[in-house]
């Protein structure tokens, strides 16, 4: 959506013509996963400026795609300029592959793409990415946020 918002700008009691544009990103048919990007006229300081890695807020949104290495290369034609090139892992016994590179607000963004067919699958759309991941945000005290 193009232009101001003035029901955002009243709930999030923003000056009036405070926002430029917005998207709500999901996967078709998902009433769930979610994420409500906005673009103000006027930049703020990045959500993540300066914050290292173990800084407790959002670190990562993770987007899945399908047939990561394709999609990689798409982006990089673009321009996109990732930190890494895209690396196979296992983790909590799920094999996956994922790349990253530096988003809006130095927000890391993770396109992920499960490796194991087994598992249950997002749908994905014809441009190869799917719902919103998991948000990993870093905490004080992981085992007082797991209780």
């Amino acid at each position: 959506r193009e232009g101001d918002d003035p029901s955002l700008d009243k709930l999030w009691r923003l000056p009036a013509g405070s926002i430029r544009r917005q998207a709500l990103v999901s996967t078709p048919g998902l009433s769930t996963g979610r994420i409500h990007l906005v673009q103000f006229e006027r930049a703020g300081l990045a959500v993540r400026a300066g914050a290292a890695a173990t800084d407790r807020l959002p670190k990562n949104l993770d987007v899945y795609a399908r047939r990561l290495l394709a999609r990689y290369e798409e982006l990089a034609a673009r321009g996109v300029l990732f930190r890494s090139e895209p690396r196979a892992m296992e983790a909590g016994g799920v094999a996956f592959r994922e790349v990253q590179f530096e988003g809006p607000d130095s927000t890391n963004i993770v396109l992920l793409e499960l490796l194991d067919k087994q598992l249950a699958q997002p749908a994905y759309s014809l441009a190869g990415y799917a719902a919103v991941g998991p948000v990993v945000t870093v905490v004080a005290d992981a085992s007082a946020e797991e209780a």
